[in-house]
C-alpha cells in the first residue's frame, strides 16, 4: 500500500477515535455539547469524507499507474493543519493538484506533532505562535 494511503488511513482513524471519544463523553454527562465542539466534530466528518475521495483518487491513479490530478477547478479540497497548542491555522495544501514531497513532509511533520488535521473547502491562514513551524532559521 502506498505511504499515502497509510497516512490517510490514519488521519481518518484518528478523527473517528476523536469523534467518537467526545460523543461517548457528552453522552455520559447528560450534557449537551457546545456549539463550538458540534461544529469540530462536523469539520472532522466533513474531512474524513474528502479524506476517502482523495483515498479513491489515489487508489485510481495506483491502478492506471500514472499520477491523478483532478484538473476540475470548482470545489478544490484543502488539506489544513490546525496547531494543537494554541488552535491557529497554520498550514494548506490543496490536494486537487497533487502533493509534492515537502508538502508531504509537512503533514508528516504536522501528524507527529499531534496537530489537527482536516480538510475544507476555504481556509484563514494564521501564523502559529507556539514555534516557528515550517521555517528554517535563514528564512526569517
Amino acid at each position: 500500500m502506498s505511504r499515502r494511503l497509510e497516512l490517510i488511513n490514519e488521519i481518518i482513524a484518528r478523527n473517528e477515535r476523536y469523534i467518537n471519544t467526545k460523543n461517548k463523553a457528552a453522552s455520559q454527562a447528560r450534557k449537551p455539547m457546545s456549539v463550538e465542539e458540534r461544529k469540530k466534530l462536523q469539520e472532522l466528518r466533513n474531512a474524513n469524507h474528502w479524506l476517502r475521495k482523495a483515498e479513491f483518487c489515489i487508489v485510481q491513479s495506483l491502478v492506471n499507474e500514472k499520477e491523478y490530478i483532478d484538473t476540475n477547478p470548482n470545489d478544490k479540497p484543502i488539506l489544513a493543519a490546525r496547531c494543537a497548542k494554541c488552535g491557529r491555522v497554520y498550514f494548506a495544501a490543496a490536494l486537487g493538484y497533487g502533493v509534492e514531497e515537502d508538502t508531504s513532509d509537512n503533514i508528516k511533520a504536522a501528524v507527529a506533532e499531534g496537530d489537527e488535521l482536516f480538510i475544507t473547502n476555504e481556509v484563514k491562514m494564521q501564523m502559529c505562535k507556539c514555534e516557528k513551524r515550517m521555517f528554517n532559521a535563514e528564512d526569517e
